[in-house]
């Protein structure tokens, strides 16, 4: 069983003040197979035991691995200041925070987990269904299922199965109830080459509160990573001048016919005309 890790980045709303804060939303998704559940968690919680001493009795907000927490502390750092938050990372120097964010590019590459990132453009996105425009959640599930099920159906073979794991989200789940995601898909499906099979995949993911299955909340930290990572070059265009996306290259998925990132591992929507010159 492959596992997915979902996590999002963005709002939803199509307000103006919401597109003009969060112009883009942003789905990622991490797979990797259920039986390396236990030793991701457990690697990574001795990634945190040799940078963030005594971080098992404290609270676990103020060590989590996020790479907005990064990023802010190396810049920090490296303007001659000290990293503030969270409060765990103040004792790390340049050298160690530089060292910490290595050591998480190896850890992509011992457990090869799959990527998935999908980037709705809200402008474009309303500009191209004035009326009865989709939630840009919605979009963003369609798209994960059906990758994940063509993932299933030509990598791993008709009898693996896949489940989606997220934080829960309300507004997310109401969708789902409201057979949204379902309505989405569908569309989306008539436009589609190969229409993949959703029966190898449970569709809906597990809703996971705040304290609950402490190996998963651990690994969902390597996802935070990744998104990140993709949401400053969705935001800024640095595709090929982000040395973090260069270490996540190798694990995003490929289109199942081309080869390549583009409408694979990441997939813009409403498809732009030309893609960025991204080669990973």
């Amino acid at each position: 069983m492959i596992v997915f890790y979902i996590d999002e980045v963005g709002n939803e709303p199509l307000t103006p003040a919401s597109v003009a804060a969060h112009p883009f939303f942003v789905l990622g998704a991490m797979g990797i197979m259920d039986t390396s559940r236990v030793s991701l968690c457990e690697h990574l919680r001795r990634i945190k035991s040799r940078f963030f001493r005594g971080w098992e009795n404290a609270r676990w907000e103020d060590f989590e691995l996020k790479g907005r927490y990064l990023n802010s502390a190396i810049r920090r750092l490296q303007r001659g200041g000290r990293a503030l938050d969270p409060c765990g990372y103040q004792g790390l120097s340049l050298a160690r925070c530089n060292e910490l964010v290595q050591t998480l590019f190896h850890a992509w590459d011992k457990f090869r987990p799959v990527f998935y990132f999908i980037a709705v453009d809200k402008s474009a996105h309303l500009r191209k269904h004035p009326v009865d425009t989709y939630s840009p959640v919605a979009i963003a599930y369609a798209f994960l299922q059906m990758r994940a099920a063509l993932l299933v159906e030509f990598v791993y073979g008709g009898d693996e199965g896949a489940i989606f794991l997220a934080d829960e989200q309300h507004s997310h789940e109401k969708l789902f109830k409201a057979g949204e995601i379902t309505r989405v898909r569908e569309s989306f499906m008539g436009y589609v080459e190969y229409r993949p099979s959703m029966d190898s995949i449970i569709d809906k993911p597990i809703w996971v509160n705040k304290g609950e299955l402490e190996v998963d909340r651990e690994n969902c930290q390597l996802l935070d990573l990744a998104l990140w990572t993709v949401w400053d070059a969705v935001m800024l265009g640095k595709w090929n001048r982000n040395p973090w996306l260069a270490h996540l290259g190798p694990h995003l998925a490929r289109h199942w016919t081309s080869g390549r990132v583009w409408d694979g591992g990441i997939a813009i929507y409403p498809r732009p005309q030309r893609y960025p010159a991204f080669r990973p």
